[in-house]
């Protein structure tokens, strides 16, 4: 596997959107949409806060879900840091990865690794009291090597 070429550190704050009713809002009745931000930066996308209902979300997930392809994996249970380095090289090995993204989600870590023609999503839980966030820079080590 050839070398990991940068490591990209992106600080944006989170999308905004002015929702003055919204009881997630702030002082000046801004939502912080950390997921729609997430998502973005993970699918190279643009996302737009919505409304829908539960219903309709079930429906689509249980398809997603029926559609999931057999490289997206979900970790249960916290893990270390080099464990989530381990299994997240092994990935990228195995596909001959070109790109490593990686993003913190509420309670997840989620890494998409990307080839030409294919790409994984690996899904880590993680307990945010106890367990430290692996850095880019840990990634990067140890894809390099």
């Amino acid at each position: 596997m050839r070398g990991l070429d940068q490591v990209i550190a992106d600080r944006k704050p989170p999308i905004l959107r002015y929702e003055p009713g919204n009881p997630d809002a702030d002082a000046k009745g801004y939502v912080a949409y950390r997921a729609l931000l997430a998502i973005e930066q993970m699918l190279s996308c643009k996302t737009e806060a919505c409304l829908t209902t539960s219903a309709a979300l079930e429906v689509v997930l249980a398809r997603l879900e029926q559609e999931a392809k057999r490289s997206d994996k979900v970790f249960d249970g916290p893990r270390l840091p080099e464990e989530m380095t381990r299994i997240t090289s092994s990935y990228a090995l195995k596909l001959g990865a070109q790109e490593v993204r990686m993003v913190v989600c509420g309670e997840y870590i989620w890494v998409r690794i990307e080839n030409r023609s294919d790409a994984a999503n690996l899904l880590f839980s993680r307990n945010t009291t106890e367990m430290p966030v692996p850095h880019r820079e840990d990634l990067a080590e140890t894809a390099a090597s």
